[in-house]
């Protein structure tokens, strides 16, 4: 592997290297005072909330715990900016991205007869929304590079507003060992 390592690195010296030297006109910067730009992303890496909750049923301890997968998705977003001066502009980029999906949950409810008899329960919950929307303020600096390219770099923050339904919490029926999932 370490020679591998060399070998790419030396052949990626001699590619530098090998270009020859060009001298042209500068590129002429933009002229323009907006920009818009839209993009298309992707959230690739499965995510998953975990819940858990308990509470006191027949003076034992009941639980449930619960899973929703937030899966994969299109993440869109769209940007505009202004120019204030020479090359650096400001600008505003907005993303989204939304799922629904179902949690699953395991559930352990005591007996209300005999003590230490928990009865598990298992399901779905269906219908869970889950919803990001990104604010991204930012200035932006950019260099005309070629005729066709520029580079353009930006700072900000990234401001997110979450929105996710969970499973929050569960019920007993009285004398029974049937839950109701909230």
């Amino acid at each position: 592997m370490a020679q591998m390592m060399k070998v790419c690195g030396l052949a990626a010296v001699l590619a530098f290297c090998a270009v020859p030297f060009a001298s042209a006109q500068t590129p002429a910067p933009s002229t323009s005072k907006f920009f818009v730009s839209a993009n298309i992303g992707g959230q690739l890496a499965p995510r998953n909330l975990d819940t858990a909750s308990s509470l006191t049923v027949y003076e034992e301890q009941a639980t449930l715990s619960a899973s929703t997968p937030i899966g994969r998705g299109i993440l869109p977003d769209f940007g505009a900016g202004y120019r204030v001066f020479g090359d650096v502009y400001v600008g505003v980029t907005v993303s989204m991205f939304s799922k629904t999906g179902d949690a699953a949950y395991t559930a352990s409810v005591p007996d209300p007869l005999f003590f230490n008899r928990a009865k598990t329960v298992t399901g779905t919950v269906t219908g869970l929304k889950h919803s990001e929307l990104g604010i991204l303020p930012q200035v932006l600096y950019t260099r005309a590079l070629t005729d066709k390219i520029d580079f353009v770099g930006g700072v900000g923050p990234a401001i997110f507003k979450l929105k996710q339904d969970i499973v929050s919490g569960f019920t007993v029926a009285q004398g029974t060992q049937n839950i109701t999932v909230t």
